[in-house]
């Protein structure tokens, strides 16, 4: 059966989270935050959030999460939708926004013009020209 010690040892850290391990340690040995702040010259936020984070079991909870957000937004139009404004650029390669919309309009189908862009601008992600 491995010890805590040797589990420390087994586990990879990244830098950071081999930097905010010696944050812990200090702090365990010491006892002050505020003496570990000093001494490794951070900021008391950032260590009072790590050792929330922190837990001695499982030291990847040292390591750096994903900034990305949890749920993206949706694009709000649908398939349909993008297929006639593709429909029409193919047709007519320089037709502007604005007879898009006043074509879409007559179909019933009412873009604002910042939703007309965002469909223009993923079809050209999926579509590159040149």
């Amino acid at each position: 059966m491995e010890t805590k010690e040797e589990n420390k040892e087994s586990i990879q850290l990244s830098k950071a989270g081999k930097k905010r391990l010696r944050w812990m340690e200090h702090y365990k040995k010491y006892r002050s935050a505020r003496l570990t702040c000093r001494h490794f010259g951070i900021s008391p936020d950032t260590f009072y959030s790590w050792k929330k984070r922190y837990n001695p079991e499982e030291l990847g909870s040292l390591e750096d999460r994903s900034r990305r957000p949890k749920k993206l937004r949706q694009p709000t139009w649908n398939y349909k939708t993008l297929l006639m404004v593709r429909r029409l650029r193919e047709e007519n390669p320089t037709i502007s926004n604005s007879a898009i919309r006043t074509f879409l309009n007559k179909q019933e189908l009412h873009l604002s013009p910042s939703m007309l862009s965002n469909i223009l601008k993923r079809l050209q992600r999926i579509h590159p020209e040149g």
